[in-house]
């Protein structure tokens, strides 16, 4: 989960054009926790699951789901 979670915050972030700061700033957290997320490190929490799919723009709510519909395509995503 955490490498395919990583893979796809960093692709995301990549198709908005937007950076981890960003992300971190309307998250409301420190962006040494984004990046932690962008390295595979750790996952957001589930409460915050909701609103960090929903700032990159995805129909997505959860970890679990995100796992079940990008697997295949990040796990060979060069990023």
């Amino acid at each position: 989960e955490n490498v395919i979670s990583a893979r796809f915050i960093k692709w995301r972030l990549a198709e908005l054009k937007r950076s981890p700061e960003w992300l971190a700033e309307n998250l409301e957290i420190h962006y040494s926790a984004v990046y932690r997320y962008m390295y595979g490190e750790t996952l957001p929490r589930t409460s915050r699951q909701k609103q960090f799919f929903e700032l990159l723009e995805t129909k997505l709510d959860s970890i679990g789901k995100l796992v079940l519909k990008y697997e295949k395509h990040l796990v060979n995503l060069d990023l």
